[in-house]
């Protein structure tokens, strides 16, 4: 399935000036020039996050999500250099519950899409 993600493109720079406006720019990209691979599945019941980031432990990275966007951060480890992603959803999400998975560099986030 293919899925036009120029809407989500226009919905993700709003989120992120609605977040900067709370938080400020260091919430959206953690002073870092990472910039991970990121790639977005869709299911019936499900979105699903695939994101490469490599040199990090589990434990280390911090999953927000918050309806409409998910925010992943985290330190890579070689560096010390800390990183934040945040990723426009093209369709609401529930904020609970998220499966987690992170194996050989590759985090897996399957969250349950609002009907």
């Amino acid at each position: 399935m293919v899925i036009d993600f120029s809407h989500t493109f226009k919905k993700s720079a709003e989120i992120s000036r609605n977040i900067e406006q709370v938080y400020g720019d260091e919430l959206i990209n953690g002073g870092s020039n990472f910039q991970p691979i990121i790639a977005i599945k869709d299911s019936p019941n499900h979105l699903i996050i695939n994101m490469t980031i490599p040199d990090i432990c589990q434990d280390d990275l911090d999953i927000l999500i918050t309806g409409e966007a998910a925010i992943i951060s985290g330190t890579l480890h070689n560096s010390q250099v800390p990183f934040r992603q945040l990723i426009a959803l093209p369709q609401a999400v529930s904020r609970e519950p998220v499966q987690v998975d992170y194996t050989n560099g590759i985090l897996n986030l399957t969250l349950t899409k609002i009907l």
